[in-house]
């Protein structure tokens, strides 16, 4: 099996979807193949954060209740069409469950989601970035090549936050930038995308006329901003201050609203 012909397969497998005979045939393929492992991890990573975000929502008891009782009645009296219409309105509830908690207010875009199974990735030590440098000015130089519109990475503020490195990274249906943080063993995340106008999402903090907003998943925290001509996305620790995503960018002067951007607006 070439890699070719395994990616049509790979993400029912990574979804645990196949069948014994041709998990067997994938299976034997990642042993040797480090890229269709990788890009399986990565699906799973997702997918284990997609189900974080959304959880599958509990249908309601009485659609249960009529449901079980319809299948329940004796066999002359429930037919092919019968069975079909109860299965029907439990497909249709689900739908509808989900479509509305996606639609609402508490939606989270598929570019935050993105980058969260990516920062999972390297905490576990699946991925590293393209391009590994503790020197901003050359990681600064690969990507106004990589990506033109990221435009440079300031000087952060100073401390035990080191640069790591860049790279590029596919979030929802955009390329994006990843810049790579260490503060001692764990990684913070920054991802520059272009302009987006990101939802009323998580917890709203404001400095200095830019609005940030702080979302809490697991054992994580995502602070999405806009800063023109950009938007970024920074994801670490849930135990990180939301500070962090001034500090990324700012030091000298600007320590002392780092040090209230929290206490002032409630972080």
């Amino acid at each position: 099996m070439t890699c070719a012909d395994l990616r049509p397969w790979l993400v029912a497998y990574a979804d645990d979807e196949l069948g014994v005979e041709k998990s067997i045939e994938l299976e034997a393929h990642l042993e040797r193949c480090s890229a269709c492992r990788t890009a399986c991890d990565r699906h799973r990573a997702l997918r284990h954060v997609v189900g974080r975000l959304y959880p599958h929502d509990r249908l309601p008891d009485d659609v249960r209740r009529t449901v079980l009782r319809r299948l329940r009645r004796p066999r002359r009296s429930v037919g092919a069409a019968a069975i079909a219409a109860a299965l029907v309105a439990v497909v249709a509830t689900v739908v509808a469950l989900r479509g509305a908690r996606r639609a609402g207010p508490d939606a989270v875009p598929a570019e935050v989601a993105a980058a969260l199974g990516l920062h999972a990735a390297v905490e576990r030590g699946d991925r590293a970035p393209a391009f590994a440098s503790s020197d901003l000015a050359d990681v600064n130089r690969w990507l106004s090549r990589a990506l033109p519109f990221a435009g440079p990475i300031p000087e952060g503020a100073a401390g035990d936050l080191r640069l790591a490195g860049a790279s590029t990274a596919r979030l929802g249906a955009e390329t994006a930038g990843w810049v790579l943080y260490r503060r001692g063993p764990q990684p913070v995340s920054l991802f520059i995308l272009p302009p987006r106008a990101w939802p009323a999402i998580g917890r709203e903090i404001r400095q200095r006329g830019i609005e940030f907003r702080s979302i809490e998943v697991g054992t994580h925290r995502i602070v999405a901003w806009n800063h023109a001509p950009v938007s970024y996305l920074l994801v670490s620790a849930r135990d990180r201050p939301a500070a962090e995503a001034c500090a990324v960018c700012h030091a000298g002067p600007q320590a002392p609203a780092i040090a209230g951007f929290g206490r002032t607006h409630g972080s």
